[in-house]
């Protein structure tokens, strides 16, 4: 098993034997140069987080034509090891941190439950609220609704 140091190595060296420097590879990559020289120094503590790693190192070795599937297995194996003892985290968990609303949140959404309740309240149950009104609207409306499709009148 290869330690991310000779990983790094390896990249860097290809990369030299290419004569390219490191900030023309980040602009055409379009990574961050100080990421690209922390993968070939072995400084996994300065890459953004493994899943970033693990896609920039994909990408790196690629743009190197070297073999990237075995470079990113590597670097995978070494990351996980690394997890198991504190190390980098290869897989995130969005559950780790439980989601609670705090007590602002839910003494609003509370009191708009309450407001709602009292406007639902008072348009029904008020005193000047009649059905019959409002059903005989319904009624006149869906009428002259049948008047228009059917062009007939019912007398």
């Amino acid at each position: 098993m290869q330690t991310f140091q000779e990983i790094g190595t390896i990249l860097r060296s290809e990369r030299e034997s290419r004569k390219l420097r490191i900030e023309d590879v980040a602009k055409s990559l379009k990574i961050r140069a100080s990421y690209l020289t922390a993968m070939e120094e072995g400084r996994i503590k300065e890459l953004p987080g493994a899943i970033y790693s693990l896609g920039y190192l994909k990408i790196y070795s690629d743009f190197l034509l070297l073999e990237s599937a075995e470079i990113v297995q590597s670097f995978r194996n070494l990351a996980e090891s690394e997890f198991f003892s504190g190390g980098m985290v290869l897989h995130g968990d969005p559950y780790s941190h439980e989601l609670k609303p705090t007590a602002g949140i839910v003494f609003i959404s509370l009191l708009m439950v309450v407001i709602l309740y009292f406007f639902w309240y008072e348009a029904i149950y008020s005193p000047g609220f009649d059905s019959r009104k409002y059903s005989a609207v319904r009624e006149k409306a869906l009428i002259e609704k049948a008047k228009a499709l059917y062009g007939t009148e019912n007398q």
